[in-house]
């Protein structure tokens, strides 16, 4: 209505003009919208909520200057683009998510469109969206990334695994998927508490990045069980290296506060494209192969194998004296294998 209006008498409804009845007046200065008028490349009005959007202390701040002075460089273009097909269409554009600077340059997400005002004006809207996309990135995070851990989570990585199937297939690309299983985590839980037990989880995914290179990915599945894919290994001795870093570093002790505790890790690993095609299989073959590290010993990693009688002796390591099965024990300043 107030487009149509203006179309015929472009006098009569300028925002913020006191030739408005009051009603209508209060209906743009109380709208939660940034609601401006835009000419020759500047500011003619901006309501309070804009006013407030752009951070200014009043209009007068604003009336005058460039708009794009407000419009963050990564999106100039598109700015100009979408006026540009204002002019030529002479129709509203639509609402599209950008980005405004305030006049203290801090960044502030918004949603715009722009309408023609008059003979050669545009009425521009917008709103603030900050807190709308930070709950979307909230969300997006819990989507993908493990609260705890902060690691990759479980769904993200099985997309990560299966673009790695799909570009195996493709590129006769080789990986490996490593399984491992915390040693002796359920004793630190039963005799110090989940606090110290969720301590550990995080310092494990702090060691886990270290041992990894960047084209690899690491999650948590579930509890102390771990995820990690190896990208583009030649063979696997390359995935046997990297077990083993992994296997070394969660074999130092854990200092929790006071308490120090000595755990390890039980690694099965699994080959693509020889341990199978799809995810399952490749889930399959690595917990399998987990779950036959375990069964050796513990400390260990493990090569799927289906026929285990047969298959290479685990890589055990050297524990500094731990033996199969020892008991962990808590003292007043030290967790401790005895």
């Amino acid at each position: 209505m107030l487009q149509e209006n203006a179309r015929r008498d472009p006098n009569v409804l300028v925002p913020g003009s006191r030739s408005l009845e009051d009603p209508y007046q209060n209906l743009v200065d109380l709208s939660p919208f940034g609601i401006s008028l835009y000419r020759d490349g500047c500011f003619e009005f901006v309501n309070a909520a804009g006013v407030r959007i752009l951070g200014a202390a009043s209009e007068q701040e604003l009336v005058g200057r460039e708009i794009l002075d407000f419009v963050h460089p990564h999106y100039h273009q598109v700015f100009l683009e979408r006026l540009r097909l204002l002019e030529e269409r002479n129709v509203e554009v639509p609402w599209m998510e950008e980005k405004f600077l305030r006049l203290d340059g801090l960044p502030v997400d918004v949603e715009i469109t722009a309408l023609p005002f008059g003979q050669d004006g545009f009425q521009i809207l917008f709103r603030d969206i900050t807190e709308r996309k930070a709950a979307e990135q909230r969300l997006e995070r819990m989507a993908n990334y493990d609260e705890l851990t902060a690691l990759p989570s479980r769904s993200f990585f099985f997309d990560r695994l299966n673009q790695l199937i799909l570009q195996g297939k493709r590129d006769a690309a080789r990986f490996a998927l490593l399984f491992i299983d915390l040693d002796r985590f359920r004793e630190v839980n039963e005799q110090l508490g989940h606090y110290f037990g969720d301590l550990v989880l995080k310092e494990v995914a702090v060691r886990l990045r270290l041992c990894l290179r960047e084209t690899d990915t690491v999650a948590r599945l579930e509890g102390d069980k771990f995820l990690v894919l190896l990208s583009r290994i030649a063979d696997r001795q390359d995935a046997a290296k990297i077990a083993q870093r992994i296997a070394l570093a969660l074999r130092e002790p854990f200092d929790l506060q006071g308490h120090v505790c000595a755990l390890g890790a039980s690694i099965g690993i699994s080959l693509f494209p020889e341990d199978g095609e799809t995810k399952e299989q490749q889930l399959l073959k690595a917990d399998t192969a987990r779950y036959r590290s375990k069964q050796l010993g513990r400390s260990s990693f493990q090569f799927f194998s289906p026929d285990p009688a047969s298959s290479d002796a685990a890589r055990r390591l050297s524990r500094s004296g731990a033996t199969p099965g020892s008991e962990l024990a808590v003292r007043a300043d030290s967790f401790l294998v005895s």
